[in-house]
């Protein structure tokens, strides 16, 4: 969106320079796991981890979790598959002579 806001200011005569003057990129808050799996030893950070990923949800539906657990390597793995997803167009997605990610006879919302 950062991205788009720019090209937009650059190309955009009618709209004065102002509006895009404050425009910052989006920082979402680092949620550690490791304060959630020992809650016991505090209970304050334990708190403050969860009102700052109750305040992450609700104000950008989002957050970046940092969990201990998983190796860096499934991390780039994961990036790459949601990379190479959201590079096909849904067209490609639901096309039948490609594996699709959703039955081809659940295509329209339910009637009531």
């Amino acid at each position: 969106m950062w991205h788009a806001l720019k090209s937009l200011k650059a190309g955009c005569d009618a709209v004065s320079k102002d509006v895009f003057s404050n425009v910052e990129p989006l920082s979402l808050p680092v949620i550690d796991v490791n304060i959630f799996l020992n809650k016991d030893k505090d209970t304050s950070k334990y708190q403050q981890e969860c009102d700052k990923l109750a305040d992450a949800l609700h104000l950008y539906g989002c957050a970046v979790i940092r969990d201990p657990r998983v190796e860096y390597d499934f991390n780039n793995t994961f990036l790459d598959m949601m990379e190479r997803y959201f590079s096909i167009s849904d067209g490609q997605r639901g096309n039948k002579s490609n594996s699709s990610d959703s039955p081809s006879n659940i295509h329209t919302q339910n009637k009531y």
